[in-house]
């Protein structure tokens, strides 16, 4: 957060003023009223020139609701009962007549200009005028206020038409002048500007502490240099709180130069003394602009000029340095401020934590918040935020839920922000459940999702598949009258084409054009993709022809998902002359066009297509990439130009395109094929230096291992593989089993089967009749038992037909017991009932 200098009013300007009692009703009415004026008044504070116009009408309803009473006469007057119970009692020692003009009875709201309005509001400016004579400037700021917020804005012209009236009055001038505060005070500088016009046309000047006043309520700083400008034309002297103003006003603005410039100027003429607000003005004006080097200096000039730096100061700085992230600079300045003895309080904390959050520093967050408990502190709602969602970046949900309802127990309510962080946290991790309990919390709590979080849980849904349930979020969020943007639409149609519901994809796309929505070809290509990856080419090409009559012109991205439709169709003539006309469209074809085009043909076994389109790519400057490469080497794999291949492959390090898994599978499989093992191991090898293999390269270099009979290579290649944590795959070990069985090994066959199983590998029925029935064709009967006893040991039972087999090899091996005792088994198991 940026931290900016509070400014207020100096002790001088209120030490005459009489302290109300506490438990009186008045300090019940005035904050409300100051933040209902302040929300229901407030108007743009540009300056108006001076005219007297007609007094417009008054409401009783919007007075009442601008001071949050309510309307009607007799509620009205019990507040004014209770202001001015406070305002008697506060003013002891005044005369029975002051008194009396004191406890005079306001009359109810009534509209403006009639007679009963009128003498109210004399009866209180009359009122005033013997506060002013009494020096009771609190009490008449309160009944001006009170007449103020009773009248509404719009009453400023009449107002002071009525006060026009007691300028024979010896402190009539006190009055205007403290008009114009409460205007100001209020946030209703235009108010204050008008009531200061009809003060000069009469001649009265205003005092210092008002012009602070209304140059603190000013937005506009060419303004407030107007009304500096009329203070000096009046010779009023202006004090360091003044000046203080002005040089935040340049601050807020970006003149960073002209605020330095003004302090080097005032105080080089010894119109400014130095103190430690204007430091701190300059301080944060000069962090908030990025510029940390120079508010170091000016902590420097301020040290020179007697003054210590306070905690706002120590604050300011900290967050800036936490802003440019010099952290280690603001841990030493943090330090600092314990040995200097200023006191380190929640606000310096929640600066370092939210700066090292930022930073993504999160233990060092949870260092900070260990030594703010152990000062005793308590966090606030900010550091409980941060708390909250740095377990959820760190991928602790559980200790993130945990302190959400810590954060409840303390009285904190989470904003709509953290929520949605929550959900979208949620969704990544697929926990469906928890969402929909945080969105009914959400609801319980009267809060609604913004587009944000709309956003956020529709691309969630989206992205887990749940395409009905990001549907239903989207007319809901239709309901709530947010409307939805083009990445909403877009996540929704590609969540419901992933799942292959086109029907539904192609009504919410018409609905969107029905409804006048702006339909963009973004939306279009991806339902047309949709329905190329259905199988559902004519429906890609009704859409096109849908989106043409449109008027919306088709883009590269178009043409691809086309091509890849008459390519999955087998047309592949239809495909080439759609892709011969996309430059006669203004298009040029990228990768994705020459290589979808060639993996066509590689399917067909067109390898002189695949040249032939890899060489025009290369002359248009069309660069391959990886998938293109893998496309072309697959192909020459495949009609046994492993050469060719291999030498694509040199081709693409040389222009720094590195392979990836596919590329280096697909040359190791055709190696594999063509019986050349010493290479596919050597790619492999090659393979290691850049890359992890998957599970597929050593189920295609032991299936190579196998055939080629290699059969201790791949034994040894498994138990290596085994040794280091790979995991590898159930085709990898039946292929070794399989091939133990068929050389004559079955006790190793045995041995691996078992380390298949304590690998953790789900083993089935189809794994244990694959060894049975190579060890049958070999007659190893006794191997046969030790897997059917494994085989039922672990709760599976074979078939009619696995059961078949092995009765068939006893009988040949003439073992009628073993006959009768797997006869007896699989009575046991229920089998011999089917």
């Amino acid at each position: 957060m940026v931290l900016l200098p509070s400014v207020s009013v100096p002790a001088e300007a209120s030490g005459s003023e009489t302290r109300i009692d506490r438990g009186s009703p008045m300090l019940l009415l005035l904050p409300r009223w100051r933040w209902k004026l302040r929300t229901s008044l407030r108007k743009p504070s540009c300056p108006r020139p001076f005219r007297a116009p007609k007094p417009p009408s008054f409401s009783s309803s919007a007075a009442a609701a601008a001071c949050e009473f309510p309307s009607g006469g007799g509620s009205t007057m019990e507040h004014h009962r209770l202001a001015e119970e406070a305002l008697g009692s506060s003013m002891l020692g005044s005369s029975e007549t002051d008194r009396r003009w004191t406890l005079l009875p306001f009359s109810g709201v009534l509209e403006t200009g009639s007679p009963a309005f009128v003498k109210s509001r004399f009866s209180v400016l009359e009122k005033c005028h013997v506060l002013a004579s009494c020096g009771r400037v609190k009490e008449l700021r309160i009944t001006l206020q009170l007449l103020v917020a009773e009248e509404g804005y719009h009453s400023v012209s009449s107002i002071c038409d009525s006060l026009n009236h007691f300028g024979g009055l010896e402190h009539n001038s006190l009055v205007w002048d403290v008009l114009v505060n409460v205007y100001a005070r209020c946030g209703m500088a235009h108010e204050a500007r008008f009531v200061l016009a009809r003060m000069n046309h009469q001649g009265i000047k205003a005092s210092i502490i008002t012009y602070n006043s209304l140059m603190c309520s000013l937005r506009n700083t060419d303004t407030v240099w107007d009304i500096y400008g009329e203070i000096q034309a009046q010779g009023l002297p202006c004090s360091s709180y003044m000046h203080n103003i002005l040089i935040n006003h340049l601050c807020k603005q970006g003149r960073l130069s002209d605020a330095v410039s003004f302090f080097q100027d005032k105080r080089g003429r010894g119109e400014l003394t130095p103190c430690v607000a204007i430091f701190n003005t300059l301080i944060a004006g000069s962090c908030s602009h990025g510029s940390v080097s120079i508010s170091k200096s000016f902590i420097s000039m301020l040290i020179k000029c007697g003054h210590s730096p306070d905690k706002y100061t120590y604050n300011t700085l900290i967050h800036g340095l936490c802003l440019e992230g010099s952290l280690e600079e603001a841990l030493v300045l943090f330090e600092d401020m314990e040995n200097k003895g200023v006191g380190n309080d929640i606000v310096t904390y929640s600066i370092l934590i939210k700066g090292f959050f930022t930073h993504r520093m999160m233990n060092v967050v949870w260092k900070v918040i260990k030594m703010m408990l152990m000062e005793g502190l308590c966090p606030d709602f900010v550091t409980y935020r941060i708390l909250i969602v740095g377990h959820l970046q760190s991928g602790n949900i559980e200790e993130g839920l945990r302190l959400k309802k810590e954060i409840f127990a303390k009285g904190f309510q989470l904003d709509i922000v953290t929520y949605s962080i929550l959900l979208n946290t949620l969704c990544e991790r697929g926990l469906l459940n928890e969402v929909e309990q945080l969105l009914h919390e959400i609801q319980h709590f009267g809060l609604d999702l913004d587009l944000v979080a709309y956003s956020s849980l529709i691309h969630c849904y989206c992205r887990l598949g749940e395409a009905g349930r990001a549907l239903q979020v989207f007319r809901l969020m239709c309901t709530k009258g947010i409307m939805p943007n083009s990445f909403n639409h877009l996540s929704v149609l590609l969540a419901v084409c992933k799942k292959g519901m086109m029907s539904e994809a192609r009504c919410y796309l018409e609905s969107l054009v029905l409804s006048g929505q702006q339909v963009d070809v973004i939306l279009y290509n991806a339902v047309m993709d949709g329905y190329v990856k259905a199988v559902d080419f004519q429906g890609a090409l009704s859409l096109y022809g849908e989106m043409i009559k449109s008027g919306i012109f088709p883009t590269i991205v178009t043409f691809n998902s086309l091509i890849d439709g008459f390519c999955r169709s087998g047309k592949l003539t239809d495909a080439k002359a759609l892709f011969s006309t996309i430059e006669l469209q203004g298009l040029i074809p990228n990768t994705v066009t020459y290589t979808t085009l060639m993996d066509a043909y590689s399917a067909v076994g067109n390898i002189d297509g695949i040249i032939e389109l890899f060489d025009e790519m290369v002359d248009k400057l069309v660069m391959p990439n990886v998938v293109t490469y893998s496309v072309v080497m697959k192909a020459l794999c495949k009609v046994g130009r492993l050469e060719k291949a291999l030498h694509i492959l040199r081709d693409m390090h040389s222009k720094g395109i590195r392979a990836d898994q596919i590329t280096y599978n697909t040359l190791i499989q055709g190696f594999c094929e063509a019986k050349n093992i010493g290479m596919a191991l050597h790619l492999h090898d090659e393979m290691l230096k850049y890359l992890h293999p998957t599970p597929v390269t050593y189920n295609l270099l032991i299936k190579g291992l196998c055939t080629s009979h290699n059969l201790l290579v791949a034994e040894t290649l498994v138990d290596s593989l085994l040794e280091k944590g790979f995991r590898l795959e159930r085709f990898a070990y039946n292929t070794v089993i399989q091939a133990q069985c068929i050389m004559g090994n079955p006790w190793n066959a045995i041995v691996l089967f078992d380390k298949m199983m304590k690998a953790g590998i789900d083993v089935t029925l189809k794994d244990y009749a694959a060894v049975i029935n190579r060890l049958c064709k070999k007659r190893r009967m006794k191997f046969v038992k030790i897997v059917l006893n494994m085989m039922l040991h672990a709760g599976i039972f074979p078939d009619r037909i696995l059961f078949v087999t092995m009765i068939e090899a006893f009988c040949k091996e003439n073992d009628l017991l073993s006959m009768s005792m797997l006869q007896s088994k699989v009575i046991t198991s229920g089998l011999a009932s089917n």
